[in-house]
């Protein structure tokens, strides 16, 4: 009874005060700007060289293949190779960047809240009781199944194309 209960008011108070969440969730973020900011370039990155493949394809086609020209199906192709390899490596950049920033981040909200549920009076943590922290299991629980449902989507709809 007191885990359902204690959920509920959690997620009503989330959802009234989910601006000041948000706020404070940033200010924690700030120390990783640079290697979050680094992610989103690369995954950027990654995306652009992804889209320039088939222009490059259809120079192939136009000025190689029906032309008959072997000079320009080796030049594209070679540009299209070259656009494959950056692709590779700024999608591996993007996955070092953002891997770090994820670990270092999740790192600094758990010694965060070890730090705030240490310093608690014990009339506190008897209130509390269990629930906050099944509470805090139930957040992570969601937070993966959330997260494994976007990964299976993703991937659902990358195999469906």
């Amino acid at each position: 009874m007191c885990y359902n209960l204690y959920n509920y008011g959690m997620l009503l108070l989330i959802f009234l005060n989910g601006r000041e969440y948000m706020r404070k969730i940033l200010k924690m973020l700030k120390p990783y700007t640079g290697t979050l900011t680094l992610s989103i370039i690369f995954s950027a990155l990654f995306a652009v060289l992804e889209i320039l493949i088939p222009v490059y394809t259809k120079y192939i086609l136009s000025e190689g293949i029906i032309s008959r020209d072997m000079d320009n199906i080796l030049r594209y192709g070679g540009i299209m190779l070259l656009l494959t390899l950056a692709g590779v490596v700024a999608s591996l950049l993007n996955t070092y960047f953002s891997t770090k920033t994820s670990v270092n981040y999740a790192m600094h909200i758990r010694n965060v809240v070890f730090t705030k549920v240490s310093h608690l009076a014990q009339s506190d943590v008897d209130k509390i009781g269990g629930c906050f922290f099944t509470a805090f299991s139930a957040i992570v629980c969601v937070y993966g199944n959330i997260s494994v449902y976007l990964q299976k989507t993703v991937v659902i709809k990358h195999f469906q194309n």
